[in-house]
C-alpha cells in the first residue's frame, strides 16, 4: 500500500473510532501483515503527532479534532477562529461548523486526559482538553468558549471558574506538604496547617476561593477507626445523596389512605425466594396444580400505595433516580422504612401488593388471567440454597409440595421456551467475598441451579402476561429496546 494510502487509511481508522482510541497493536490489525508494513505505520503515527493530528493517551491514538481543515491550537495566544454561519437541517438533520460562543457548564469529569462539562442550559456534553483546563476540578462552575459544536460532542475550553466546588476529599501531610489521594489539578493548601500531623488522614473541604495558583481548602475532621475511602470518595465524587430530608423520613412512617379496593389473598399459601444476603424481598409466589393446570399467582410489592405522586417521597426518589449497591452498603431510592420494611414482602406480615394470578395449560400457555391490587401476607422466606436442597429430597418443609409444583411448571415453561426459540443465557455470576476491612479477599462463581430458574421462568411469564394486558388496554408503558446483536 502507497505511503499516501495509508496515511488517509489510517487517519479514517481512527477518525471512525473517535473517543474510544486505538493502541498501535490494534491498528496494526486494521493492515496487511510483515515488517516493512508495520514500519511504515509507525513511521506514519510518529508523523501525525508531530503534526499535532494525533495524540495520544494512556497507549491510544485518538485524532484531535480540526476547524476548518486545521488542527486547534490550544495554547493561550491562539487566536480564536472567526465563527462561520451554523448551516441549515439537510435531511432531518443539522450539522454545525465551529462557533465561538460560550456556555455555562459543571465539571462531570477531570482527569490527566481532559475534562467532560455538561452545558447547565442544555445538558449538551463538551470535551476539553488538558492543555485548557489545569485548573478546574470536577463540580466546579466554569465558562466554556466552544470551538467546535457536533451533533454528539463539542469541543471547547475554559475561559473562567465561576463556582469553586465545594466537595470533601481526603489527605495526609507529608513532608509539610497536602497529598490528597484523588487526582487534583493543582496544589492544595488548607487552614491550620501546623497543627497536622505527618502521615495520618484527614478530611478536607475545598471552599469557593477561585485561585490560579492553588486549591484552597479547609479542615473538617482528623479520620479516625476504619473507613472505606473508596465508597466515600465515590459518593462525593458523583454527589451521591445519603441522607434523607426530615419531611421525607416523616413522611414514610405515615399510613397513606388506601384508594384501591385490594382482593384479600391473606389466607393463600405464599412464599418468597430471594439469595442469602437478600436484605428486601420484591416478589413472591403462590401455587397450586388444578387438574393438568397451574394456578400461579406472582405478587409484587405495591410501592405505589406509599409513594403518591408528587410528594415528598416521589420527589425525593426522582431526584436518586435508583438505588445503588456497594459491597457491604446500599444507598437506597426509598427511605429504609420503605425499602426494608413496609414495601418489603417479609413473612408473617400483612403487605399490599399488586398481583398477577395466571392459569397456565401443561402446554405452558397462559389460558386465564387477572391483574388486581391484593393484601397478601408471606407464610415463609426461603433461600436458592433452600429451595435446592427440598427438590434435591436433603430438606423437609411444610411447603414441600408447593415447591415441587414450582419446578413442574418451570419444566413446563423451559420447554415452551425452548419451542418458541429463546435463548438460555446460562452464564455463572461472581460473587465478591469482602472482610470486615471492606477489602476484597476472593471471588467465587455462583452456580445457577433449577432453584434460580424457578423464578426467573415465573417472573418472565409474568412479564409477558402484564405486557399483553397493557397492550390490550392500551396503556402506555416503557420498554427497554435491545439492539441488533453485534
Amino acid at each position: 500500500m502507497k505511503k499516501e494510502n495509508l496515511e488517509k487509511s489510517l487517519f479514517k481508522i481512527l477518525s471512525f473510532r473517535g473517543k474510544e482510541g486505538l493502541s498501535k497493536k490494534q491498528i496494526a490489525e486494521y493492515f496487511p501483515p510483515g515488517k516493512k508494513e508495520s514500519k511504515k505505520i509507525t513511521l506514519i503515527i510518529q508523523k501525525l503527532v508531530g503534526q499535532g493530528k494525533l495524540r495520544i493517551t494512556d497507549g491510544k491514538y485518538f485524532t484531535v479534532p480540526k476547524i476548518e481543515g486545521k488542527s486547534i491550537d490550544f495554547s493561550p495566544s491562539s487566536k480564536d477562529k472567526p465563527r462561520k454561519p451554523e448551516r441549515q437541517e439537510r435531511n432531518g438533520r443539522r450539522s454545525y461548523s465551529s462557533h465561538s460562543s460560550s456556555v455555562e457548564g459543571i465539571v462531570k469529569r477531570a482527569d490527566d486526559s481532559g475534562c467532560l462539562i455538561l452545558d447547565t442550559k442544555t445538558n449538551d456534553s463538551i470535551k476539553v482538553y488538558p492543555e485548557t483546563f489545569p485548573t478546574a476540578i470536577v463540580g466546579d462552575l466554569v465558562e466554556v468558549k466552544i470551538l467546535r459544536k457536533s451533533k454528539f460532542n463539542s469541543v471547547g475550553k475554559i475561559t473562567q471558574i465561576k463556582k469553586r466546588e465545594t466537595s470533601k476529599f481526603f489527605f495526609k501531610k507529608i513532608k509539610g506538604e497536602i497529598v490528597a489521594r484523588q487526582y487534583f489539578p493543582l496544589k492544595i493548601t488548607i487552614n491550620n496547617m501546623q497543627s497536622l500531623q505527618e502521615d495520618k488522614w484527614y478530611l478536607g473541604e475545598f471552599v469557593n476561593n477561585i485561585s490560579t495558583r492553588s486549591l484552597k481548602a479547609k479542615l473538617i475532621e482528623e479520620v479516625k477507626g476504619k473507613m472505606d475511602f473508596d465508597i466515600v470518595e465515590l459518593l462525593e465524587k458523583y454527589k451521591i445523596r445519603t441522607q434523607f430530608p426530615k419531611e421525607v423520613l416523616s413522611d414514610s412512617k405515615l399510613e397513606p389512605k388506601e384508594i384501591l379496593d385490594r382482593v384479600d389473598k391473606l389466607d393463600t399459601i405464599t412464599f418468597t425466594i430471594d439469595g442469602e444476603d437478600a436484605k428486601d424481598f420484591d416478589d413472591a409466589i403462590s401455587i397450586s396444580k388444578e387438574g393438568r393446570s397451574f394456578r400461579l399467582h406472582v405478587h409484587i410489592a405495591d410501592v405505589s400505595h406509599y409513594v403518591r405522586p408528587g410528594s415528598s417521597i416521589d420527589k425525593e426518589a426522582l431526584k436518586r433516580g435508583t438505588s445503588i449497591y456497594f459491597p457491604k452498603r446500599v444507598v437506597p431510592m426509598l427511605p429504609e422504612n420503605l425499602s426494608n420494611e413496609l414495601c418489603s414482602l417479609k413473612p408473617k406480615v400483612d403487605r399490599n401488593a399488586f398481583t398477577c394470578e395466571m392459569v397456565i395449560s401443561h402446554r405452558g400457555e397462559v389460558e386465564k388471567a387477572w391483574i388486581y391490587p391484593s393484601k397478601i401476607q408471606s407464610d415463609r422466606r426461603f433461600t436458592y440454597d433452600e429451595v435446592q436442597a427440598i427438590l434435591d429430597g436433603e430438606l423437609e418443609d411444610p411447603l414441600h409440595q408447593e415447591i415441587q409444583i414450582s419446578n413442574q411448571l418451570f419444566k413446563i415453561l423451559e420447554k415452551r421456551k425452548d419451542h418458541l426459540g429463546a435463548i438460555d443465557f446460562d452464564l455463572p455470576e461472581a460473587k465478591l467475598h469482602i472482610n470486615d476491612d471492606g477489602d476484597l479477599v476472593d471471588i467465587s462463581l455462583i452456580e445457577r441451579k433449577t432453584s434460580h430458574k424457578i423464578i426467573e421462568e415465573m417472573m418472565i411469564i409474568t412479564n409477558e402476561t402484564v405486557a399483553k394486558f397493557c397492550t390490550q388496554a392500551k396503556i402506555p408503558v416503557l420498554y427497554r429496546h435491545h439492539p441488533v446483536p453485534s
